[in-house]
């Protein structure tokens, strides 16, 4: 992620741990992140209703590869407008989901199926 001045960002997901931070370029500092609230926040940006999915936030571990970059930065962004966790001081850039979002899915996907030649 970065911001409208470049400073860039970093959201890590630990699927293994169910952790979330945020890892700050210009400080090298990690600000942990509540999954729950961030979860939240990514089901009001999805507009989700099922009523299985929403309050089950492991999902956001199980389910990382049907949400985009893009879906994942918004989210972001608008938790730490309402719960600031990383001071910016100006708003994060939203882009679409870019070709490395699908370039990222599409080699999950060869993972899963041992199609990596590795």
């Amino acid at each position: 992620m970065k911001t409208v001045s470049g400073h860039s960002l970093i959201l890590a997901v630990c699927a293994e741990d169910h952790r979330l931070w945020v890892f700050d370029a210009q400080t090298g500092v990690n600000h942990p992140i509540p999954v729950t609230s961030f979860y939240n926040e990514l089901m009001l940006q999805n507009r989700a209703q099922d009523r299985r999915t929403v309050p089950d936030s492991k999902r956001l571990f199980t389910d990382l590869d049907t949400h985009s970059d893009a879906a994942l930065t918004g989210a972001f962004s608008s938790y730490n407008r309402l719960r600031t966790k990383v001071f910016l001081g100006e708003p994060l850039v939203v882009q679409s989901e870019a070709g490395f979002n699908w370039f990222r899915r599409a080699t999950r996907r060869l993972f899963r199926q041992g199609k990596t030649g590795m």
